[in-house]
């Protein structure tokens, strides 16, 4: 009798790695604006209205990828860790630690320090903040504290004193003007995206 094995494979996002040329045609084919002939044909589509067409379909491009580094599902993009570069202060007079950012960092996915169980989640909202200053309500390392204002983390929980950054995971926007991220994100541009 033949035994079935079912093995279930995690899901592995297959992230496309596009130059900003190589992005510019996948928006020129989903505006229609690249002739949808063979690629050897020699077809080319201009426009004599005076319109830099590449131009318009380069910032709205650009502007779709910025706000799907900050809003799309973390699992359709590129997450890096960080920690390797970053440093923890001490924040004395405050009772706590910051961690500054670089400013390609568009969203903080995680943090984890030394001793804690799980990364965190930045919390932007005051209340979480407001906590931190009652010994009773503040977070420990089972539920620490870590909220995030103008590109730097604040840890607003007590630490150990070998204390120090396991993880912190972001989506940047690259350096090198790539654009990366699944390929299931080309589906949400919507039509208001398109128009030129």
């Amino acid at each position: 009798m033949p035994i079935c094995v079912y093995i279930s494979q995690p899901d592995i996002a297959m992230l496309l790695r596009l130059t900003p040329a190589e992005m510019l045609k996948q928006w020129r084919l989903m505006t229609l604006l690249e002739p949808l002939a063979p690629a050897d044909s020699g077809a080319a589509m201009e426009r004599t209205d005076a319109v830099d067409a590449d131009g318009i379909c380069t910032a709205k491009m650009r502007a779709w990828y910025l706000r799907q580094l900050d809003t799309a599902p973390v699992g359709l993009l590129e997450v890096s860790d960080i920690s390797s570069s970053l440093t923890l202060h001490c924040l004395a007079e405050e009772d706590a630690y910051s961690i500054s950012l670089p400013r390609e960092v568009r969203r903080v996915v995680g943090v984890r320090l030394t001793g804690w169980r799980e990364p965190v989640v930045p919390a932007e909202a005051a209340e979480r903040a407001d906590c931190s200053s009652n010994p009773y309500l503040r977070g420990g390392d089972c539920r620490p504290i870590v909220t995030l204002r103008d590109r730097t983390l604040h840890i607003l929980s007590p630490l150990c004193d070998e204390a120090g950054i396991e993880e912190v995971s972001v989506v940047m926007e690259p350096s090198d003007g790539m654009y990366v991220f699944d390929e299931l994100l080309l589906g949400s541009i919507t039509s208001e995206d398109l128009k030129l």
